[in-house]
Parts: structure tokens; C-alpha cells; sequence
């Protein structure tokens, strides 16, 4: 039997590789609509990990707050941190590399599958940017009022912008 509880999407096909399954799974919430949810994805070509570790900061531009995450070493081929709420506005993330950094990418994706930032170990910090409404973002999470034209928006532009990005990938040779 296949369900899914009112408060959670599942992550089945999200992005289309390996990395979201098993003890990886990525489990989205809905909410986070002041801002979008973002994952962050690690992978080490050799396949054994990081033992690095980095901060994840993220600014709340509204009340001038600052929320900092730990992201820590990992083993393996893939590793996903989050879903972390950021705010609508700039963020950044550090990490320090063990003593293989060539080996190690990082990608950060938001709900819609837009990648917000890429890069490698010397590409550190990283700053991105989000935007509201994340796709998880329904009704009921604002009190049951309706989604503000704006964010309704900001939404449909999202998601316009990840088809855009599937049809280019997909007409690459």
C-alpha cells in the first residue's frame, strides 16, 4: 500500500540518480514558505568520503537573524545534507577538505531541482540565493490563507524555469 502523509513528500525520483536512496533519502516537508527548501549534495569520486567538515549559514534578511548548520565528514560515493529552510535572500557554505580535495564536488538544489550552487572543494564558501515560496509550500502552512499573488508568482516562475532546465539537458548529445 502507497500513501503519503498530508505533511510529507517523498523524494522518490528527486534528482533521477542514486544519491536520494536508502539511508540517503531525502524527506521533504511542506512549509518553508518565507523561503525554499535547499539540499546539499556531496559526492567523492574514490567513493571514500570527506573527513572535512563546513558551516552552512543562512541569513534572514527580514529580522537580520543568522541560522548556522554543522555539515560534517561522510563516507561513501554520495552524501545529502538537509532539507534546510533558508530564508529568501543570500546564504553561504564553507567546508575544509580533508587531504584529497580534488576528489570531492558539491551541488546545492533547491525544491524545484534548481541548482543554486556548484562547485569543488576550492570553490569555497559558496554563496547562493533562494527565493520564496518553496514547492512544498501550501495553505495551510499560512494559517489557511490563500498563497499571496506574488508568491503564486514567484511559484509558477520556478517552475518554468526547472522545465527549461530538463529541456536543455535533455537536448544535450
Amino acid at each position: 500500500m502507497s500513501f503519503l502523509l498530508p505533511n510529507l513528500a517523498l523524494a522518490i525520483a528527486y534528482p533521477r540518480v542514486g544519491v536520494h536512496t536508502g539511508d540517503n533519502r531525502v524527506v521533504w516537508q511542506s512549509g518553508c514558505c518565507d523561503g525554499d527548501l535547499i539540499v546539499i549534495d556531496f559526492r567523492d569520486e574514490n567513493g571514500d568520503g570527506n573527513q572535512g567538515s563546513g558551516l552552512l549559514r543562512l541569513q534572514n534578511a527580514t529580522d537580520n537573524s543568522t541560522l548556522t548548520y554543522e555539515i560534517g565528514s561522510f563516507w561513501g560515493l554520495h552524501r545529502a545534507f538537509g532539507p534546510y529552510c533558508a530564508p529568501a535572500g543570500r546564504h553561504s557554505i564553507s567546508f575544509t577538505s580533508d587531504s584529497n580535495a580534488i576528489e570531492t564536488t558539491v551541488k546545492i538544489t533547491d525544491s524545484f531541482g534548481l541548482i543554486k550552487a556548484r562547485g569543488g572543494m576550492e570553490d569555497f564558501p559558496l554563496e547562493f540565493s533562494t527565493t520564496a515560496p518553496a514547492k512544498f509550500c501550501i495553505p495551510a502552512d499560512l494559517g489557511g490563507q490563500a498563497l499571496p499573488e506574488e508568491l503564486k508568482f514567484e511559484r509558477a516562475r520556478k517552475l518554468v524555469r526547472r522545465r527549461a532546465h530538463t529541456l536543455r539537458r535533455c537536448a544535450r548529445p
